[in-house]
């Protein structure tokens, strides 16, 4: 597959890193020669010295005859991407899709509208990693969980562990069992993981312990669920965030809407904390508290002096 990557930056470097190793025919385009540079020395790949929209350069990396297009340029604001990716999808490229960094971009008529004009996709990394948090910390009754249908069905792994109640019970009796509650769950196994093996379950299969169930159900019904299978869930109220970066500033801001008791956050630069301040009362509780760089000494001391500090605010 012929892969055009537009951007340099630690994204676009993973990516032809990535890909490169797939026999695929990879060419990097950045205006920035010390990253084209850096990326020639770590990867096989062909690189362009050249700007994100320019259409001479994409021509000269082939978008008139690519299979892939991703635009993933550092540079702020990212809708440059949308330009760069719309340019190659015009000159012939088969497929386009474009990093950004405007959450309402993302939106179902938005993304229909980009659609429209040519763009396959877009993809926000740092909204999904905030996500990927914030999922989990709704699921802490789980190994993991998974959204489909727009949040409507959830597919949840389950540890069975030495008390479980599912031990030595067959997939049969355990959907008898949970449709007689009060609050029944409709619910469907659809693997179990035993060592390293995977198995698509019949209703006369048996649960061991240690086996991980992955389970599928409407959201509604876990909460009836995990009660049968023992899993409590945890409540989570205050949490510690290590990093204002923009990650950590979309995943407070979630918490923070989801009515959280307390919420701090570290970082390891003054100047950041200083334009987080701004930010208490909107977003957080508490404002952030600095922290040295002290890899290269204590961390461990360092870390705990601050911890003692939040406990205390």
């Amino acid at each position: 597959m012929k892969i055009i990557i537009e951007g340099a930056g630690q994204v676009g470097a993973h990516l032809a890193k990535m890909l490169s190793n797939e026999s695929n025919e990879i060419t990097v385009i950045d205006p920035d020669p010390e990253r084209i540079r850096s990326l020639s020395q770590t990867a096989d790949v062909a690189t362009i010295i050249g700007g994100p929209s320019s259409i001479p350069d994409l021509k000269e990396a082939g978008a008139t005859s690519a299979d892939l297009f991703i635009a993933v340029n550092p540079l702020q604001p990212q809708s440059v991407n949308i330009v760069s990716a719309l340019l190659a999808k015009k000159l012939g490229t088969r497929r386009v899709v474009a990093r950004v960094d405007d959450e309402d971009f993302l939106s179902p008529e938005n993304k229909l509208l980009f659609k429209d004009m040519g763009l396959d996709m877009m993809f926000f990394p740092e909204k999904s990693a905030s996500d990927e948090v914030d999922d989990m910390l709704r699921s802490t009754a789980s190994t993991d969980t998974l959204e489909f249908a727009r949040g409507k069905l959830q597919l949840g792994v389950f540890k069975l562990d030495d008390d479980s109640p599912l031990l030595d019970m067959t997939v049969a009796e355990f959907s008898q069992a949970i449709t007689q509650l009060p609050n029944g769950a409709e619910f469907r196994i659809v693997a179990i993981s035993r060592g390293n093996s995977t198995i698509i379950p019949k209703f006369d299969s048996t649960f061991k312990p240690g086996d991980y169930l992955y389970i599928i159900s409407c959201r509604d019904g876990m909460p009836a669920l995990m009660k049968y299978l023992g899993k409590d869930k945890l409540e989570i109220r205050r949490v510690l965030i290590l990093g204002g970066s923009e990650i950590g500033q979309m995943v407070a801001a979630r918490l923070a809407a989801r009515k959280m008791d307390d919420i701090k956050i570290i970082d390891i630069n003054p100047k950041h904390c200083t334009n987080r301040k701004q930010l208490v009362g909107t977003w957080y509780t508490r404002p952030c508290f600095p922290f040295a760089n002290s890899l290269g000494n204590d961390l461990n001391s360092n870390l705990l002096q601050h911890f003692s500090k939040l406990r205390s605010a």
